[in-house]
């Protein structure tokens, strides 16, 4: 079930969810968009396993809620290599759930970014379910209209029981120069860290494994000679709670 929302007066809608997907039980909120359109980026997506026997289901989720059929085209970005795209035509007034971990060249489990392109208005989000090294959930998160060469990110944190990422998409194509700057509490500074991301790419850097960033509070200031799309995801064990969140960065102009 997709909803839209109209008032007579200006207001919020988000929406939140509870619940038991595979044993995977957890909750997960989005705020909505206040528009739909023709492209969507999403940076995050993980189709795969972990180490330590944990694993990802990602899905993307597609409204139509206008009086036109859409046909809609989902292209991939991944750390490496490629996918094929993924076209599809969604009826007025109606929604389709696409499990990613089904799809040629994103089954064998890879990190994928999704632009989603329609010839007609939609909105697209993703939803994520998880057991990461036996934190288990699940996290949402709308979708962006907005490449931009400038992203900041105030959450973060890399002490223990805390796995902090920062997602990089870059749908474009040429290669985009990006990097990460470090804002630590009390003033304290951790070295940049600067990476190309190549066209029809995405790049995921673990921030608990960048020097200087080792157990403390971090918030991320990504800049890019190209534009791209920048999230953040979290997983955790947060006083016997675990789970795991997951932000669109907040855009702006270098």
């Amino acid at each position: 079930m997709s909803t839209k929302v109209t008032a007579d007066k200006p207001v919020v809608a988000e929406r939140a969810m509870y619940f038991d997907y595979e044993g995977k039980e957890d909750g997960s909120d989005s705020i909505g968009v206040n528009a739909p359109g023709k492209t969507w980026y999403m940076a995050e997506g993980y189709t795969g396993t972990t180490p330590g026997g944990g694993n990802f289901d990602t899905w993307v989720l597609v409204q139509n809620p206008s009086a036109r059929a859409a046909r809609v085209t989902m292209k991939f970005q991944l750390d490496a290599g490629t996918a094929p795209d993924f076209s599809f035509d969604l009826p007025a007034g109606t929604r389709q759930s696409v499990h990613l971990n089904t799809l040629p060249g994103l089954s064998a489990g890879v990190s994928v970014s999704t632009k989603v392109t329609s010839d007609v208005d939609v909105v697209a989000e993703r939803a994520m379910y998880f057991n990461y090294n036996g934190k288990t959930g699940g996290h949402t998160s709308n979708s962006t209209s907005l490449l931009s060469k400038g992203w900041n990110l105030a959450e973060g944190y890399t002490g223990p029981g805390f796995d902090t990422y920062v997602l990089v998409q870059n749908p474009g194509t040429t290669d985009a120069l990006v990097r990460l700057d470090f804002q630590l509490p009390n003033q304290t500074a951790a070295p940049s860290q600067t990476y190309t991301v190549k066209a029809g790419t995405r790049l995921t850097v673990h921030l608990n494994e960048v020097s200087g960033l080792s157990s403390t509070e971090v918030s991320t200031r990504v800049v890019s000679d190209k534009p791209v799309v920048v999230e953040r995801s979290m997983y955790f064990i947060y006083y016997g709670d675990d789970g795991g969140s997951n932000c669109i960065g907040i855009a702006f102009t270098p």
